[in-house]
């Protein structure tokens, strides 16, 4: 794991030196080393600043880089981090006479390079509301990559032929191609960009919009892990060194620059843990654009400590160590003791030689004065409490590690002055005071040494904070339930997954757990209550092989290549996997990538054991499911790709296909699949289509054919699928194959028919007709699954065949359409079989007047049952409305009350309500049809008449 700060430059001694140097130098006042004068809280610039700027040789340079552990400074300037005190253009204007370089807008922040010498100038500029070093870390621990297989990359490229291919992924760490990796054992170890692409190890056209010059090439390091997953991909790259502003405008160029996926190792370590910061917000912005961002979770564990403020009743008053007036600088202990007693002091045992450096933030409000920077004027208040990390050794009170930051409109943070080391014989202490305002809800610092500090009380909390905390709650992300900020990766040692023999997988013990609750809004607002993100989401591989980026050459790798370990190497295999994703289904939204990673991983139950150099949470068991600390679990490729695609099979089924031309081309459209065509029996396969998408399936009906019925049905059963007119709209689901069917039926024309009735039950109706004159008995097919009890009927069959049956069945409970017709007696239900789309339905409307009441046809767009036909009862006379057709040229429309009213020939126009008589021949009819078809309804009229005994 590399934890070095900003300068890559570990502290490794006490600063008490350096207060012996500025005394020996003057800059501080002997006085202050005796104690009789009011310790100074730090107010606009930081304590170390202040230290630095009144040091003026040159050659201070490197004595206070070492004795703070956290300057990052370049010849004779150091990077800091300005907050606006309302413009950050106006306090950028102030800042570059100062000498500022290298310097970087976002929002309210400026950050950049300013001269030693003119530190001391800032305390004057009204534009200044607060400066602060500003502090980084990487997430690394330590060419083939083993990673492939542990993710079953190779089993995605075989099945998928996937490899990226179109898809950029933006990359931000400390430095791409400075070359700082040198001197590596072996000749064979390249540490230049140049080599990389002269061993295929990194390809030519990487797209570099800002490197830095002191850094150690993490970048390049994660650009080899997406490449050798995903070797297709574009690569681009922006350091994020630059302080905060310098990496939230690189997560926005890398976007603007065409990234369709981001990807970071870096946590600045003054981020807010219980609010937003600017970096957080950068990433809801990209979300909202459409952009996955991964980030590393981290690799402290759960290096922490946490807890309410609970007053001990103690009082610390500084003159108790400092000969300072009583009661002039004083603080309220917190107690430590979780039981009964009290105890306003926490032990930390810190080997001699290791170090300790705790950074400690509560539940407030952090300064921003334009909240989410959209012009709202709203300036947020900044911090309301004001606490201090109080250093004890032997008992004593530390001045040297003492930071004295004042929060009070500023921001919730206190840390160290440098970090403690331990000493053979010393007893080192904390408290946490509150110096002025409300206790706050909830207090937590991390230790960011990472070098086994043991903390009594200790409670293991969580470390996960900052940006990759960002949940999609700032900006144009706040209304978008796609965008999520960001996917937060924990790590597992590739050696010890399934593909390796370890099953389930194991996490590192040094991947960091959330959660970390969210307070307070931008700007500066309480939420109703605190927001809890699952964080981590997932877990992805560490340790495989680079180059030349190493922290440890594991011995469980037979080969000698550097490995690359941590969170910072896991965030960029998720992203490369993302990119395989992207590739097949290139609508997919940061929630959809993110949810179907969570579902294509292997869950992982415990923890492995990283050696003694590290204590925290080794052999640890993990619950089953979801946990804070490996997330869902393991990513697998394979599984992710397939949950981005589905497959539709179209298949045409001609119902009649003995009594119907072959060879018929049936057409189809879609308005994402194209036009195509089938004939009887063929299918067509479309494969790796996105999910998460909708298609449309429609076909051309044919003159004389009808489409009887589209339904298509999914696997998974989360299609949803909505008919339309001649076809079907379906939304695909993750890893869906749907299967959809087009059945179509062959008519050689019109049909009609004529159904006489006596009053038997059971009378044999013909189903024969001649509808167009062909002289060919026309087809005329009819089913009915059920009826109403007791009512008797007679169907048609669709073999054209005389047919007659008496049925008395129950309706079915599944029965879709009841239809009641205005009459007293009668009301009945009908269902049909998938495969029809019509239904003639002949009633008896008392025991000795049969009329036909007419056609039934479901309609698919409206998923209804249409009536065709009426039945009118107006005084003494029942008149019957009906429609025939099969679905070719003709239709038969007619009344029936003894006589035929109005006829016409097409189905469009109504049916006329008028009782006058007219000569027009129905079209549909030859004219020795009609003449029949006019006879048949005379002696019908005749037979009902005389029955009734009023025939004349």
């Amino acid at each position: 794991m590399n934890n070095n700060h900003f300068i890559h430059t570990s502290f490794s001694q006490h600063v008490g030196f350096l207060i012996i140097l500025l005394l020996l130098i003057g800059v501080l006042p002997i006085t202050w080393a005796q104690g009789d004068i009011p310790l100074q809280r730090a107010d606009k610039v930081s304590p170390t600043l202040i230290a630095a700027g009144n040091w003026p040789a040159p050659e201070a340079v490197q004595i206070i880089a070492a004795a703070s552990g956290r300057l990052s400074i370049v010849a004779d300037s150091v990077l800091i981090d300005f907050y606006a005190a309302e413009d950050a253009n106006a306090l950028l204007a102030d800042l570059v006479p100062l000498g500022l370089k290298n310097y970087e807008v976002y929002r309210a922040v400026v950050s950049g390079y300013l001269p030693l010498s003119s530190i001391s100038s800032l305390q004057t500029l009204d534009t200044l509301k607060f400066a602060m070093e500003s502090v980084f870390i990487t997430d690394a621990g330590a060419v083939d990559n083993e990673a492939v297989d542990s993710m079953a990359v190779d089993v995605a490229r075989s099945l998928y032929d996937v490899d990226g291919t179109g898809i950029t992924v933006g990359i931000l760490s400390d430095s791409f191609d400075c070359g700082q990796f040198g001197g590596l054992p072996g000749t064979a170890n390249p540490n230049r960009y140049a080599d990389d692409i002269a061993s295929g190890d990194l390809p030519a056209d990487v797209l570099v919009l800002e490197d830095w010059t002191c850094g150690n090439d993490e970048g390049r390091a994660m650009a080899q892990l997406v490449y050798d997953v995903a070797p297709g991909v574009k690569l681009a790259f922006h350091t994020a060194s630059g302080g905060l502003a310098n990496f939230a405008q690189g997560i926005i160029d890398l976007a603007d620059a065409g990234a369709d996926i981001i990807v970071d190792d870096i946590l600045y370590l003054s981020e807010p843990m219980f609010a937003d910061g600017i970096i957080a917000q950068a990433v809801d912005e990209v979300s909202a654009r459409g952009i996955p961002f991964f980030s590393s979770a981290g690799n402290r564990a759960t290096a922490a400590y946490e807890s309410p403020f609970v007053d001990s009743g103690v009082v610390y008053d500084l003159a108790t160590d400092l000969a300072v007036p009583p009661g002039s600088i004083t603080w309220k202990l917190h107690d430590f003791d979780p039981g009964l007693g009290v105890d306003p002091f926490q032990k930390i045992t810190v080997e001699p030689g290791s170090a300790f450096n705790p950074w400690l933030q509560w539940s407030d409000a952090y300064f921003d004065p334009f909240g989410d920077g959209r012009g709202t004027g709203t300036v947020n208040p900044g911090a309301q409490s004001d606490i201090d990390i109080l250093p004890f050794v032997n008992g004593t009170f530390d001045i040297s590690l003492y930071f004295g930051l004042s929060n009070i409109g500023y921001i919730p943070l206190d840390i160290l002055n440098a970090d403690y080391v331990g000493q053979a014989g010393e007893t080192f202490e904390i408290a946490i005071g509150l110096f002025s305002g409300p206790p706050p809800e909830l207090m937590r610092y991390v230790d960011f040494a990472d070098q086994g500090a043991l903390q009594e009380y200790g409670n293991n909390a969580p470390t996960l904070y900052g940006h990759n905390n960002a949940g999609g709650r700032t900006g144009n992300a706040e209304n978008d339930p796609e965008a999520i900020g960001a996917v937060a990766v924990g790590a597992a040692f590739w050696g010890t997954t399934p593909a390796y023999g370890e099953n389930p997988p194991l996490l590192n013990a040094f991947s960091s757990y959330g959660p970390t609750p969210i307070y307070y809004d931008i700007f500066g607002n309480r939420y109703t209550s605190p927001i809890v993100e699952p964080k981590p989401q997932i877990t992805a591989p560490d340790g495989s092989n680079t180059t030349f980026f190493f922290s440890d050459d594991e011995v469980r790798d037979a080969d000698t290549l550097p490995n690359f370990f941590g969170t910072s190497a896991a965030a960029p295999h998720a992203a490369a996997v993302a990119a395989l994703m992207l590739q097949v289904n290139p609508t997919l939204t940061p929630r959809a990538i993110s949810e179907k990673l969570q579902l294509s991983a292997i869950d992982i139950l415990g923890t492995n054991d990283v050696g003694d150099a590290y204590p925290y949470n080794q052999n640890v068991a993990l619950p089953a499911g979801f946990d804070f600390a490996s997330g869902a679990g393991l990513i697998q490729a394979d599984v992710a790709v397939k949950l981005s695609i589905a497959t539709i099979t179209v298949k045409k089924v001609v119902s009649n296909a003995a009594d119907a031309p072959s060879g018929v081309d049936f057409a189809f459209a879609s308005d994402a699949l194209g036009a195509f065509s089938l004939q009887d029996q063929g299918e067509q396969v479309f494969s790796q289509l996105p999910a998460d998408s909708t298609y449309s399936l429609s076909e051309t009906v044919l003159p004389n054919w009808t489409l009887t019925d589209a339904s298509c049905s999914s696997s998974t059963g989360a299609s949803i699928i909505s008919p339309i007119e001649n076809g079907q709209s379906i939304e695909l689901a993750p890893a869906d194959d749907v299967i959809c069917t087009f059945t179509n039926t062959f008519d050689d024309g019109d049909s009609s028919t004529a159904s006489e009735e006596d009053s038997v039950p059971g009378y044999n109706g013909s189903a024969q007709g001649d509808g167009n004159g062909d002289g060919i008995a026309d087809k005329l097919q009819l089913n009915v699954s059920s009826v109403q009890a007791g009512t008797c009927w007679w169907t048609l069959a669709s073999d054209g065949l005389q047919h007659s049956e008496v049925m008395t069945v129950g309706v079915p409970a599944e029965a879709p359409t009841t239809l009641a017709y205005p009459c007293d007696f009668l009301a009945f239900a009908a269902t049909l079989t998938p495969e029809q789309s019509e239904l003639q339905v002949t009633l008896y409307l008392s025991p000795r007047n049969l009329s036909i009441v007419g056609v039934v046809k479901f309609n698919h767009l409206t998923q209804r049952w249409d009536v065709l036909g009426t039945v009118d009862h107006s005084g003494d006379k029942t008149i019957v409305r009906y429609s025939l057709s099969d679905g070719g040229p003709y239709d038969d429309d007619r009344a029936v009350d003894g006589k035929i009213q109005d006829p016409v020939g097409a189905a469009a126009l109504a049916i006329g309500e008028g009782g006058e008589s007219r000569p027009t021949p129905i079209p549909s009819l030859s004219p020795m049809g009609l003449g029949v078809l006019v006879a048949l309804w005379v002696l019908l009229l005749i037979i009902m008449r005389r029955r009734s005994g009023v025939m004349k």
